[in-house]
């Protein structure tokens, strides 16, 4: 009886997913190549099956160059790709930073000189997605899905809106998504307390917004907390540069949901796009800061602090003079290397708002475009082949993380029996290889198009109590943040031309003003209540209405 209703569960979601991807098809969205022809390569064997042709064929390649790379043709992965598949790989590298990146991506595709079959992660922006598919530049992939989608199939069962986050407003699919399940980052709103400190105060992790004030109170209040000799603690700091480290991220969900500066301050309220600078909540988050500032409890500099220096702080010759910092990872504002502060810091989970509840931005690994494939590919079919290969979960394929991570034995070994990996069952990986070093053993995180979760689940953690921040990270991501994650982030939108124009200015004199705005607040140079309807007076005469109704109209066109 339960294999029947398996088989009938089977049915029905291919089904499903045949009428949605039919549903995403406006048009002739049917991935035909200039010439007008759909015929399957002669060569090509059946999806899931490799080699992906059975004489080798030539593709090219555009994607960013990466300085710590130091072969592309003859990278171990890419050999490793070529054997697998039977595609040799010719590589078209662009410039590695974002800035030349794209403004050398710009002239490429306004010089309307022939282009390589494929961008991979080039940086293309999604406004440049839909505006070039629809002029033909590149090819609509919704039939490809449908007819050679392996991979692909498997994460729009898994996430459902994925097809949506990567349809264009003519409702056609132009790329192929990185999909990402990095725990850590799913989870990266976190707060970090000195619990060295926390013991020495007497004081128990806070669970609310009084009870941190509370400890950063006994901090300032207590007599040389880093043994330095000097009254020279700082309760809090901030960076304007860090991973979600500024103050109106954690602190602020108590008061009114924040998916942080990164996000706009943008949240979503059953289906509607809202901004947390505009509500009441934000108001009284502002108090709050204002509260802390005014006791010296938040440093000085946290408008203006840059991660770099937030280091010297908790790092430097004085020792830690840090108590509490709002970051994704240690090592963004610690040296991890060092014995010392690393030590010093724990999690504080999501604080309870007036409510009870806690909450922390679940921050879901939305499909970002990734994969193109242009006119100009001679077989688009096993271009599309490849990309759909490059989505394959290699958590625990390791024959295919000998092309994602290198050669076993050169950058990752098997670990014995008995191992435990972060997620705490037995490890399937050991990571020998040191991120960023020179190598040409791998493409780095270039051609993954799927990382789950369980990638990093199953890395091999040492037993011997010695600092180890991955396991720091995913243990404060698992028990501390996942059983608070909302789902409030927006999720990704293909804007019409006249609909990206029109919200681009807004977009960004709003943040400016608003980023302004909290430190003028906060610091008492406005004040809170007398000024308050005066900053959102301020904030509609930027734009904010139209600059929000044009996003909830491209919204409800994309996810509705």
């Amino acid at each position: 009886m339960r294999k029947g209703r398996s088989a009938r569960l089977t049915v029905i979601v291919s089904v499903v997913l045949l009428l949605i991807l039919a549903a995403c098809t406006s048009g002739n969205g049917d991935g035909k190549d200039p010439a007008g022809t759909t015929a399957k390569s002669s060569d090509m064997t059946a999806s899931g099956e490799f080699p992906i042709v059975t004489k080798t064929q030539q593709i090219s390649i555009y994607t960013p160059k990466i300085s710590w790379i130091t072969e592309w043709d003859n990278n171990a992965a890419t050999k490793w790709l070529e054997k697998k598949t039977n595609l040799k790989v010719n590589f078209t590298l662009a410039p590695e930073t974002a800035a030349e990146g794209q403004q050398k991506l710009n002239l490429l595709l306004a010089s309307g000189s022939k282009l390589p079959d494929v961008f991979l992660k080039a940086g293309l922006t999604t406004d440049q997605i839909a505006t070039y598919g629809q002029q033909g530049l590149f090819l609509p992939l919704n039939d490809y899905i449908q007819k050679y989608g392996v991979n692909y199939k498997k994460l729009i069962e898994k996430y459902p809106s994925l097809l949506k986050q990567i349809t264009a407003p003519d409702g056609k699919i132009y790329a192929l998504p990185y999909v990402a399940e990095c725990m850590h980052c799913m989870y990266s709103q976190r707060f970090w307390i000195n619990k060295k400190w926390l013991d020495a105060a007497g004081q128990k992790m806070p669970t609310t917004p009084d009870e941190l004030y509370n400890v950063f109170m006994a901090f300032k209040q207590a007599k040389d907390l880093n043994g330095n000799g000097k009254q020279d603690e700082i309760p809090l700091i901030a960076t304007i540069d860090g991973w979600n480290g500024e103050l109106t991220g954690f602190l602020m969900n108590p008061f009114v949901p924040s998916t942080g500066k990164g996000n706009g301050w943008l949240y979503m309220d059953n289906k509607q796009i809202k901004a947390s600078y505009m509500q009441d909540g934000w108001r009284d988050g502002l108090k709050y800061l204002k509260k802390l500032y005014d006791n010296n409890l938040i440093d000085k500099e946290a408008f203006s602090l840059k991660a770099s220096q937030a280091k010297v702080l908790i790092g430097g010759p004085d020792g830690n003079r840090v108590g509490a910092f709002a970051d994704g990872a240690l090592s963004s504002l610690i040296d991890i290397g060092v014995k010392g502060a690393r030590d010093d810091f724990a999690a504080v989970p999501p604080l309870k708002g007036a409510n009870g509840k806690r909450i922390t931005p679940w921050y879901e690994p939305f499909g970002s475009p990734s994969f193109v494939i242009t006119k100009y590919a001679a077989d688009p079919e096993v271009a599309f082949r490849l990309g759909d290969a490059l989505a394959t979960d290699y958590s625990h394929d390791l024959d295919w993380r000998n092309f994602f991570y290198g050669p076993e034995g050169d950058t990752w070994v098997k670990p014995e029996q008995g191992v435990k990996g972060l997620n705490g069952q037995q490890a399937l990986w050991k990571q020998t290889y040191q991120w960023g070093t020179p190598t040409d053993k791998f493409w780095a995180t270039t051609g993954i198009l799927y990382a789950s979760a369980d990638d990093k689940g199953t890395l091999a953690v040492t037993n011997d109590g010695s600092f180890n921040q991955e396991q720091i990270l995913w243990d404060a991501a698992v028990n501390d943040y996942k059983p608070y994650g909302a789902s409030i982030v927006p999720p990704p939108i293909f804007y019409k031309t006249d609909e990206a124009e029109a919200i681009a200015e807004p977009k960004t004199q709003l943040s400016n003003y608003v980023e302004k705005s909290i430190m003028e607040f906060v610091t008492g140079k406005r004040d809170i209540d007398k000024d308050w309807e005066a900053y959102k007076k301020d904030i509609e005469n930027l734009g904010f209405s139209k600059y929000l109704s044009t996003m909830q109209k491209a919204y409800d066109r994309q996810y509705k």
